[in-house]
């Protein structure tokens, strides 16, 4: 099956499930494509082994192998009794990756094999953005009269309320395109926000894209007020809320990404509480003309 996300080509070769059908099914691209741009692979293996190579780093639960010109390697563990139980195989250019895989029942009551493999098929998408001059932002993704605003913050902080309350008082206006992890991309000098089939707890997600008007980081307060990021600032909230690779010559490409969306698009901090002048505060910050 062939899909389109973030205007990368990819196919999910000879795997048949559902649940991923079901949650990649608005970026399915039917058409006869022969060289897609990432082919990933899936493997049931009760064996995963933490393979040998140069550097070694964890993130996000992964341990992650530089394996040299083989390519790249991570491996995540039962917390507790510390088997293998997913692996991912990069290729060095990131075109074709291996996704190895156990049935988690035995170890995760709350979560399925299904869905696992959804969010590691996400994990491996991320990582890959960086050959493509991309990124994943740690965000919910809100289009107002056709322009993106991604608004940014830590787990709980009220991303997905506060792009809700937009929804709410605009509802004519506004598209909710993606509810955690929307891509940055650039075409012809110009950075664009894109939908991805990964969207946190929800199924907030759709296969559209916009221009990207602004990033606005959300912080709680009682009062309303917004203000425009330095360039350090902004460096600093990017790193933390981007998805990273973790090898220092990938980092190098990373930073290139980022400085290019500081350099062209506007960054505000929003100290906000739930209501409808946080709202317009944003709205007329980002379009003074509307």
């Amino acid at each position: 099956m062939f899909y389109r996300i973030a205007n990368i080509l990819i196919e999910i070769k000879e795997f048949e499930n559902e649940y991923l059908e079901h949650r990649l099914s608005a970026y399915l691209d039917p058409g006869t494509h022969p060289m897609p741009d990432i082919t990933f692979s899936f493997n049931e293996n009760y064996g995963i082994t933490v393979p040998e190579g140069k550097d070694f780093k964890r993130l996000d639960a992964w341990y992650w192998v530089d394996r040299g010109n083989e390519g790249y390697s991570a491996v995540k563990q039962n917390s507790v009794t510390r088997i293998n139980l997913n692996r991912m195989d990069f290729d060095k250019s990131c075109k074709n990756v291996l996704i190895e895989y156990v049935d988690i029942k035995d170890y995760y009551k709350e979560l399925t094999t299904d869905r696992v493999l959804h969010m590691i098929l996400g994990d491996a998408f991320a990582f890959c953005q960086t050959m493509y001059g991309q990124t994943v932002l740690h965000s919910a993704a809100a289009s107002y009269k056709g322009q993106a605003i991604l608004f940014s913050a830590p787990s709980e902080t009220g991303k997905s309320t506060h792009t809700s309350l937009w929804k709410k008082f605009y509802p004519d206006d506004v598209v909710l395109f993606n509810d955690d992890t929307p891509v940055i991309l650039e075409q012809e000098d110009k950075l664009y926000a894109c939908g991805t089939p990964w969207s946190g707890k929800t199924e907030i997600n759709e296969n559209k894209y916009f221009p990207l008007a602004a990033i606005v980081f959300l912080k709680q307060g009682k009062e309303n007020s917004i203000r425009p990021l330095s360039t350090i600032e902004s460096v600093v909230k990017l790193l933390n809320e981007t998805k990273k690779p973790v090898f220092e010559h990938l980092m190098d490409k990373h930073m290139e990404i980022i400085t290019n969306i500081i350099k062209k698009t506007p960054i505000y901090e929003l100290t906000c509480n739930i209501s409808k002048e946080a709202v317009d505060m944003v709205k007329s910050t980002v379009f003074p003309e509307d």
